[in-house]
């Protein structure tokens, strides 16, 4: 068991960053697994896309932010307890998770930009759409990765939140505590 002397936590903007993202990531996999059974004269279909995607855009941007901040800004309290290979594997599992979000991102933006209009970010700004010559083909691949995607970063983040709550009651040590944002 780990004694008081040995908690410290993660610094405010590394929990900010770390549960708006987990917020915005379960939001986005909630509201997109729901949106795809809305027929088209469902009156949310149109507002449900421009959230989904001015919240998938909102996460894409704070996204570079929050690996930048991991590499070069953030205390990273010791693990005492892991060893080298456990450390490793944490990392492993965070970029994963990173690239996960980044190529969903991408994937969600290409899909936007199928329909060749340019792409409302919260009514504030538009982005221009991309431009491609095969539609169909593009809407198709871009559509399945997105969603399949989706479904692996779902299992990571249970994984993620299991291994979390593992080590606060079975390790009995303070890796969930140094996360919370209370």
């Amino acid at each position: 068991m780990v004694t008081s002397q040995q908690f410290e936590p993660y610094d405010p903007l590394t929990k900010l960053f770390h549960w708006l993202s987990a917020l915005l990531v379960i939001i986005l996999f909630f509201s997109g697994d729901w949106m795809v059974d809305l027929g088209y004269y469902h009156a949310w279909y149109d507002d449900s896309h421009w959230w989904h995607i001015s919240l998938g855009l909102l996460l894409a941007l704070i996204l570079p932010l929050r690996f930048f901040w991991r590499i070069f800004g953030a205390n990273r309290p010791s693990l005492v307890h892991c060893s080298k290979k456990q450390d490793l594997f944490i990392d492993l599992v965070h970029y994963l998770l990173y690239l996960l979000i980044l190529m969903i991102c991408i994937s969600g933006f290409v899909l936007a930009s199928v329909n060749d209009e340019e792409i409302l970010f919260f009514g504030w700004f538009e982005i221009p759409a991309l431009f491609f010559d095969d539609f169909e083909w593009v809407e198709t691949v871009s559509q399945n990765s997105h969603q399949y995607m989706a479904y692996v970063l779902m299992l990571l983040v249970i994984f993620h939140s299991i291994a979390a709550i593992k080590h606060h009651f079975y390790n009995k040590d303070w890796v969930l505590r140094q996360m919370l944002p209370w």
